[in-house]
């Protein structure tokens, strides 16, 4: 038998996510990379993860070469080459994303993991090829209507958090990272570089 408080949680959240539903026009995400081609995101927006256009970028950065052919193999094997693809990693709050995220200063968790396998000096490389910064996507609430829930869910955490100090930081939601499987278009987001 569920607890009345359970019971209160419950209807508290589905409330909240009804007033966030019919109250806010925009939802805020945040994307962390580097930035190799600015003039592609002022003219595409954020795109979908493609494993061909990862593998075509990794190409410009480290040249043909054997290690690349390995590297490329290995990552196919793996079928981690499907992790992300078709789809754009993001994160509740710029906070979190900087606090749990290296996205922003190793750049593309595939193109990281691509350098780590051809060696030390392809990896240094990542951490030197564009500029870190912090994608803002602002996605009008009928775009992405089923994280309402869960942006909601944050504002309840949230508010248990102001009562109660001492709850844990996992008490907040933002912690977590959703994927977006849709591109973000260009006039829906801001590209705030970071101090290197």
């Amino acid at each position: 038998m569920q607890s009345a408080l359970g019971f209160g949680l419950e209807r508290l959240h589905r409330e909240a996510t009804s007033f966030f539903k019919h109250t806010y026009t925009h939802m805020l995400f945040y994307h962390g990379t580097r930035v190799l081609d600015e003039p592609s995101y002022r003219a595409h927006g954020l795109l979908r993860s493609s494993i061909e256009n990862l593998n075509e970028t990794a190409r410009r950065m480290f040249g043909d070469s054997e290690h690349l052919l390995r590297a490329s193999s290995s990552l196919r094997a793996s079928r981690y080459a499907e992790h992300n693809h078709g789809r754009v990693g993001v994160w509740y709050s710029r906070r979190a994303l900087l606090a749990n995220g290296s996205y922003c200063f190793r750049g593309s968790e595939y193109l990281h993991l691509f350098s780590r396998e051809m060696g030390p000096e392809f990896e240094q490389h990542m951490t030197s090829a564009g500029r870190g910064a912090v994608v803002c996507c602002r996605l009008p609430v009928g775009e992405a209507e089923e994280f309402c829930a869960s942006l909601a869910e944050l504002a309840v955490k949230h508010l248990f958090r102001i009562v109660d100090p001492e709850a844990p930081e996992a008490m907040y939601l933002e912690d977590h990272s959703p994927m977006l499987e849709r591109d973000i278009p260009a006039e829906w987001i801001e590209i705030e570089y970071l101090p290197e």
